[in-house]
């Protein structure tokens, strides 16, 4: 084998050992946490929740304010976060694994690593609506 061919093959032989011990540090961590998932799925779940409970929280507001005139662009920004909320929720859902099963972590991990563009997608577009949603609270209320 050529020189060059050798360290090429080293560094590919490295690359995939350096991911697999990432996979299997991942794997780890799923199978000792208590609800079965990554910390970041867990963060952005609480994420999801806390701005769920502003959602209703705003809604109930509204309700008691008892407003005859509908606030269509708050409308349309708690429309997005809702429904961006909630494909977040069950795409973590489907990432949640069994306890005490290295199986279920495993499968979770993969399915985790396989949609983390979708779900880094959902992160940042919860993250967006609701920075908007602040935006358009603060706005209303001077």
């Amino acid at each position: 084998m050529e020189p060059l061919s050798a360290l090429s093959f080293a560094c590919n032989v490295l690359d995939l050992v350096g991911k697999a011990a990432k996979c299997g540090a991942a794997v780890v961590d799923v199978y000792q946490s208590s609800e079965g998932r990554k910390q970041a799925h867990s963060v952005a779940l609480q994420s999801a929740s806390d701005l769920d409970n502003l959602i209703n929280s705003l809604n109930d507001q509204r309700r008691q304010l008892d407003q005859t005139i509908p606030d269509v662009e708050l409308e349309n920004i708690v429309k997005r976060c809702f429904v961006a909320s909630q494909e977040l929720r069950s795409l973590v859902g489907d990432f949640t694994a069994k306890r005490n099963s290295w199986f279920s972590a495993i499968k979770s991990v993969a399915k985790s690593t396989r949609k983390s563009g979708r779900f880094d997608e959902l992160q940042a577009q919860l993250s967006a609506c609701s920075e908007s949603l602040n935006a358009l609270i603060i706005q209303r209320t001077k």
